[in-house]
């Protein structure tokens, strides 16, 4: 490994988040090897920072600058279809590592799919090497073993155990306290300081670390940090007995069954804390061979080195970039003259960044600007700069200057103030081979970038083309499909202009329209299942050709000319049967159902509390239960949905509209029904053919009280809400989750219930 210190980015949009307390470890263990750690949160931070590559460890966030850019993918495979954002911002990175055996498979699938090399690395945000050791013989001696754990509780994880294990005097939980608000104050003790050290020096205080999983990480074999900074100082993990933990921590560690019920998890949870006071002496040893584990293989120290080995690695293979002369040349088209020279750069500067193209840039100037700091300029990508003037030129007039001056085989547009991200073009030129020579239309998707000065740093990070959402090709009528293109998003042949006629243009916007539409009617369109075009939205000197004086006129002039190529276009562009996110999303839930299934045996029904495995309430004798009536005076019928009487009672039988999210049956809820105090509302269904979501509305009906997924099961659900507060509560709501129900859901029965403890004289 070479011996330069390099300048990492850590790229997290968190703030107080498990992220921001492994960056202060890893910023410490980078340090001992010689490199910087550095937090960047925005892609200006990451171009100011002088980085030389950056690890995202968020799917939320894309690759949006020219700086290496690696994926520390650390998520469950669920978490990218939550939203076809996260999948897109996957398809961004350069490169990607993981520690998980399960993650390490879908990534080498992913990029064979995806056109990517085949390559991840070994990676994860854990923390540094500590001096401090737990003494847990000691701690044991004088009575001061404490259980600790310590959650953000982002997810509503694993609430049943934690309202069960603190009732134990063992049990001590940290983290920011509007997480565990739901335990009022039980065994609670505070927020650590995001320093690196502080919840490893908890650990080591009381000795015993408690490490919980979520339904996501338990089906795909996926570790949290929790295990590494309990190990990190010596202190014995109690964790959730999957294959990743077994094969390397071995028996150095106490298992609990994390699908058992939460009176079974909690009773081994409790039974390993009885034997680690029972024999402090064995529990110590296995804590220091945890230990060593660490050190030697899971260590920041370690980590980092990974992801520098990765990034030489990465390096050494010609990193993303085949080489210039490899590739085909492409002219490309930028109208300037309104925006300054700075702007300009960044276009070009990203054309410069490409892993793949060469490119003759054809600047046409409708006002005067001096260009000596580009055309000066030394460039690897582009041969050469042309510079066609039409002062005084709209925007129509420029681009059909722009376009006569074209005389490469294959052309492109890009507007001055927005860029494209470096492997754009290279899946652009991976259509060529398969479109008729002279026919090529090749496109991306479109990310909208905004630059507004009151815009949160983390909004360019999201704003996806909403029409194809980055992993659909173009499809629907012609008007839709018009809509689905960005002016800097295709790549085509330039025999394609002897469609587009060029003169008696009267028309002073909606020129890339006509432009557009006319190339990809007459070519053989080709999609990249990427969205690599960026569109700037709120940059310096922005055109607004919406508020164009002549606007209706130029889009009915456009029309005009294009009406004998609408029937081509729709041909050209038939709609798929799902998108490829939906497709994938819905044979990943499948899988998901399945591996559910084996996780929990025969089960004769599956019984959740927001996610996580608890007990029926018809196996419970702790409980006061009160039957919620459905019936069509409290109830709404939304989409498809229907409420039938059977056997003398309604059951809802609900399918929502056909779109995400999309409600499919609205319950007021009565409060006089309710308890006092904590309590569930439970929800009976048959069997679950597809995931959808059950939720509690506040008070006023605008927030979510509660809300979970109802997965796929071929048995009775029963699922659990948690209600703190009943006064704080107004409707309960069936809807879709990301994937829309393709059939009918049948709620069965519905009870709010509460612990007979609470119960009042």
């Amino acid at each position: 490994m070479s011996q330069t210190g390099y300048r990492i980015g850590f790229l997290n949009p968190w703030r107080d988040k498990a992220e921001n307390q492994a960056f202060k470890s890893l910023q410490e263990g980078a340090r001992r090897i010689g490199h910087e750690f550095i937090h960047v949160t925005t892609s200006n931070e990451i171009l100011a920072a002088n980085l030389d590559f950056v690890i995202a460890v968020a799917s939320t966030q894309p690759k949006l600058t020219d700086v290496p850019t690696f994926g520390a993918i650390h998520e469950p495979r669920l978490r990218f279809w939550e939203k076809p954002e996260y999948f897109q911002n996957l398809l961004t990175y350069d490169g990607y590592m993981t520690i998980a055996d399960s993650l390490h498979t879908f990534l080498n699938a992913f990029c064979a799919g995806a056109g990517k090399p085949q390559h991840v690395g070994s990676y994860y945000n854990t923390p540094q090497r500590q001096e401090i050791v737990s003494d847990v013989e000691g701690l044991a001696a004088t009575g001061e073993l404490g259980l600790c754990y310590f959650g953000t509780n982002w997810d509503p994880r694993s609430r049943p155990l934690f309202r069960a294990l603190v009732r134990r005097d063992y049990m001590r939980i940290y983290g920011p306290p509007e997480s565990w608000q739901y335990l009022q104050g039980e065994r609670y003790f505070g927020s650590p300081a995001f320093d690196g050290n502080a919840v490893q020096k908890e650990y080591a205080r009381f000795g015993v670390g408690l490490a919980v999983l979520s339904r996501g990480h338990l089906l795909d074999d996926v570790i949290s940090n929790r295990i590494f900074e309990i190990t990190s100082v010596g202190a014995v993990a109690i964790c959730p007995d999957i294959p990743w933990i077994r094969k390397n921590y071995g028996d150095n560690v106490y298992y609990f069954d994390p699908n058992r019920s939460v009176q079974e998890v909690f009773g081994q949870i409790d039974a390993a804390m009885t034997a680690i006071r029972a024999d402090p002496a064995g529990a110590a040893q296995k804590a220091r061979a945890a230990r060593k584990i660490f050190e030697e293989n899971f260590a920041s120290e370690v980590m980092i080195a990974n992801a520098v080995r990765y990034f030489e690695e990465w390096k050494d293979r010609g990193g993303r970039s085949a080489p210039a002369s490899q590739s085909p040349l492409i002219d490309v088209v930028v109208r300037i003259g309104g925006r300054p020279v700075a702007t300009i750069l960044r276009a070009i500067r990203s054309l410069e960044a490409q892993t793949a193209g060469r490119f003759r840039v054809i600047f046409v100037r409708y006002k005067a600007i001096d260009l000596a700091e580009i055309t000066n300029a030394s460039w690897e990508r582009i041969e050469r700069f042309d510079i066609v003037d039409c002062l005084g030129g709209d925007r129509a007039r420029t681009m059909v200057e722009g376009l006569r001056a074209v005389t490469a085989a294959y052309f492109a547009f890009l507007d001055d103030d927005d860029f494209v991200l470096p492997e754009h073009f290279a899946g652009l030129i991976r259509q060529i081979p398969d479109a008729p020579e002279g026919r090529l239309f090749a496109y991306s998707a479109f990310l909208d970038v905004r630059e507004s000065e009151d815009t949160p740093p983390d909004v360019e990070t999201r704003s996806i083309n909403i029409d194809n959402e980055g992993i659909a090709p173009a499809h629907g009528d012609a008007w839709t499909i018009m809509g689905a293109f960005a002016p800097n998003g295709f790549l085509a042949s330039s025999d394609l202009l002897q469609f587009l006629e060029l003169d008696g243009w009267a028309m002073h916007t909606a020129e890339d329209t006509l432009m557009i539409i006319t190339l990809a009617a007459h070519g053989t369109p080709r999609f990249t299942y990427r969205a690599t075009a960026c569109h700037v939205i709120g940059s310096v000197g922005a055109s607004n050709y919406m508020d164009t004086p002549t606007r209706e006129e130029d889009i009915f002039e456009t029309m005009v000319r294009l009406q004998t190529l609408y029937d081509r276009l729709e041909r050209n562009f038939g709609k798929p049967t799902m998108t490829n996110w939906e497709r994938l999303g819905w044979k990943l839930q499948q899988l998901m159902s399945f591996k559910t299934l084996q996780h929990t045996g025969a089960l004769k029904r599956l019984v959740l509390e927001e996610g996580v495995m608890t007990t029926s309430l018809h196996d419970r004798e702790d409980l006061e239960i009160r039957r919620v009536p459905l019936n069509p005076m409290t109830i709404e019928a939304v989409g498809q949905s229907h409420i039938h009487l059977i056997n003398g009672a309604y059951e809802v039988h609900f399918q929502p509209d056909n779109a995400a999210w999309a409600y499919g049956a609205v319950m007021e809820l009565d409060r006089g029904l309710m308890f006092p105090g904590k309590q569930w509302l439970v929800a009976e269904f048959d069997a679950v053919h597809q995931g959808f979501a059950i939720g509690v509305l506040d008070a006023d009906g605008v927030e979510f009280q509660t809300r979970a997924e109802v997965p796929p099961s071929p048995v009775t659900v029963e699922m659990w809400l948690h209600i703190h507060d009943p006064a704080d509560t107004s409707r309960m709501i069936l809807q879709n989750w990301t994937d829309p129900l393709r059939a009918p859901v049948h709620l069965k029965r519905m009870w709010v219930v509460r612990e007979s403890e609470f119960a009042t004289a």
